[in-house]
């Protein structure tokens, strides 16, 4: 997937060249939207969340979240655009032992927290153009992503049985590509509204305090944008 990103960039370079954006041809763009995780049978091999399931209860889907962000992005002709930007995710899901409680009978709680922050560059490709009353656009990118996964709560000593508390976090940076798909419609001046699809895929190495030394940090995002032009 990442040999796609080489190939837009000399297009881009070509296009540039050949045919001049029009004029003020940039702006911000402003998005909210979910974040949807990889499910259990697609994330990547030896992923601590599915290793966790093998001995917690808790619910994959409860990290689908609220995400938000923004983008710059210049016209570079009539038909390709260069943009980079930021995006926020962060939430957490609560755990239980599957075959441990308390000697009270009581479940013994952990809870599961993720944070990515994605920071991006790509291109958007236009197929009738960036003018227009509805502008479809696909496109790719190389996203850098800051991460902090953490587990805290109480936990079984496996030599002893005795419960503890504790908090385990790991934190990193990695590269992966990134995928664009969605349409703008114009509706004022300046300003167009939209949404879009993009596919994240990246990879973080976590500590060994953790059941697995791999957390994936792939997934979907559908947004809502807000572009204003300048």
């Amino acid at each position: 997937m990442t040999r796609i990103i080489p190939v837009l960039v000399g297009l881009v370079v070509l296009a540039g060249v050949v045919a001049p954006a029009p004029a003020a041809a940039q702006g911000l763009s402003f998005n909210i939207g979910g974040f949807i995780v990889r499910s259990e049978d697609s994330r990547t091999s030896g992923d601590v969340l599915v290793e966790d399931l093998n001995y917690h209860y808790f619910d994959l889907s409860g990290f689908n979240s609220f995400t938000f962000g923004g983008e710059w992005w210049y016209g570079l002709t009539r038909h390709f655009e260069a943009v980079t930007g930021v995006q926020y995710y962060q939430d957490s899901v609560p755990a239980v032992y599957r075959d441990w409680v308390n000697e009270n009978d009581t479940e013994i709680p952990q809870t599961f927290k993720l944070r990515n922050i994605p920071i991006s560059a790509g291109v958007r490709i236009f197929p009738f153009a960036r003018e227009g009353a509805f502008q479809p656009y696909v496109g790719a990118g190389l996203g850098i992503f800051v991460w902090r996964y953490s587990e805290f709560g109480e936990f079984i000593d496996p030599d002893t049985g005795d419960i503890y508390r504790a908090t385990y976090a790991s934190d990193g940076v990695d590269l992966g590509p990134i995928l664009y798909g969605g349409v703008r419609v114009p509706v004022g001046g300046h300003v167009a509204v939209g949404g879009e699809v993009r596919y994240q895929n990246a990879v973080g190495t976590l500590s060994t305090d953790f059941l697995s030394d791999k957390i994936d940090l792939g997934g979907w995002n559908y947004l809502f944008k807000i572009d204003v032009r300048y």
